[in-house]
This record gives structure tokens, sequence and C-alpha cells, in this order.
């Protein structure tokens, strides 16, 4: 398997770099046109740290900024102020082109869509991505990543052969290929049944542990958010409270109040 050790910035103390470091971040969106201009605001100032080691979920109803804050601190986005950096790269001072490479550079993605190839092997979905992005990732290490995921069998079948479940740890492992130290993950478990989703819990759970990784997760799905060391529940683009592992019911009653 792909060694997840990485060489941290000299001085840093590993165990509690915050490999995400974002401060006051606001972003709005234009509406309407002409005179019916108006500007909605989506974040509101918000203050966001992960560390090395990390696994993070972001909760709160529908509309309170919660895929925004991602795209944001993906730099996907660019925010109206604020700051935001990865791993010590200030990306919200970056143009489009130097966001960009440093995003290929420390970031991967797990989404809900998970945009597997049809046309290559579950194997090839995971090792060719990698090194077109200009990784050093092998067939053999994808086979590694595989057989940690449980589907070595499955490295020679397509996607369309595959249950959820197990197209889910195709994009996992593809994420981990990456050697990315920080993993951004939007409704991972979406489309998954109750055992699928604690099995990819565990395994993004434990890729925060032994990787040396930051995992920031978007999620609707309180049991699956549960799984993290740390919730944060938005409300109108504002952070209104942070839980550490906490239970499911925990966080639903911070969302109803």
């Amino acid at each position: 398997m792909l060694s997840h050790a990485r060489q941290l910035q000299k001085g840093r103390d590993s165990s509690m770099s915050a490999l995400i470091d974002a401060r006051g971040i606001e972003k709005s969106f234009m509406y309407g046109k002409g005179k019916k201009l108006r500007k909605n605001r989506v974040l509101n100032g918000i203050d966001f740290s992960v560390n090395v080691g990390e696994f993070v979920s972001i909760v709160g109803p529908s509309g309170s900024g919660k895929t925004t804050l991602l795209n944001c601190l993906s730099g996907l986005e660019e925010i109206d102020s604020g700051s935001i950096a990865l791993d010590g790269n200030l990306i919200s001072s970056m143009n489009t082109i130097e966001r960009d490479e440093v995003r290929r550079r420390l970031v991967s993605f797990v989404f809900q869509n998970l945009n597997l190839i049809p046309s290559l092997n579950a194997v090839d979905n995971v090792w060719i991505p990698a090194r077109l992005s200009g990784k050093k990732a092998t067939k053999k290490d994808a086979l590694a990543l595989l057989s940690g995921l449980g589907i070595a069998d499955k490295a020679k079948d397509y996607p369309d052969l595959l249950s959820g479940g197990e197209r889910q740890r195709i994009a996992i492992a593809r994420s981990m290929a990456t050697d990315s130290p920080i993993v951004f993950a939007d409704e991972p478990t979406g489309s998954l049944d109750v055992d699928n989703t604690r099995a990819v819990m565990d395994i993004m759970r434990r890729e925060s542990k032994q990787g040396n990784r930051a995992v920031v997760m978007v999620t609707h799905d309180l049991t699956a958010a549960s799984y993290s060391d740390r919730v944060v529940i938005l409300k109108d683009g504002m952070v209104a409270a942070e839980l550490n592992h906490p239970a499911p019911h925990e966080i639903a009653l911070l969302l109803e109040g």
C-alpha cells in the first residue's frame, strides 16, 4: 500500500498541525437580473480548522451553506473575504492557476456520484487517475488499497457490475491512491444502506488516523456524522455549534434547537 507519511513543513508538530485553517470566511452569490439583482450571503464569517489525523463532519439544514463551505475550503469557489490556508498555503490570496496547483498536490475528493470511469475496471479506476494527476501510484499499489478495503476480488470488475458500497470503496481507494493529506467528501453515503454506510465510515475514520490526513465530510446522515471526531453544525451560514464524538441524537437536538 502507498505510504501516507509525508514531509510536513519544518518545525511543524504533525500531531497538532492545522492542515486546514480558515478565518472569517464570507461568501455571497448574486441572483436575479437588472434592477432585481440581489446578493444572497451564504457564508457569514466562518472560522474553521482541521488538524492532521482529524475526521470532521459538517451538518446543517438545507441552505445552511454546507456544500458552499466545502467548495470554498477546497479552493473550488473563491471567497469574498477572510482567509483559507491548506497546509500553510494561503489559497485565498492565490490566482486560479496557483490554487489549482495547490489542490492537485494536497487535496482529493470523494463524492456521492463517485465519478468512476465506466470503461475502466476497479483497479484501473484507482491508479490511472492518480498517475494522470502526477502521482506515483502503480497498479500494484492500487491492488493493495483494494485489498485493504476488502474488495481485492473485484479488481477486474467494471463499475456497472458492482454494488453501491463496492463502488464507494473504489472511490475511497482512488482518493487514497493520490496520497493527498486532505480529503473532502460530499455526501459520500447518500446512496448507501446502513451496513455499507457503517463500512465506509469505518474506512474513512481509519484513513484519517493511519494516513495522517485531515478528512472533512459534508453529510445529512447523522449516523454517518457520529463517526467523526468532531461535528460542526451550520445554520444560516454560521457555525452554530461544535460537538466532539457526538451520538446521532445529540446532533439532532442541536439541529432542531
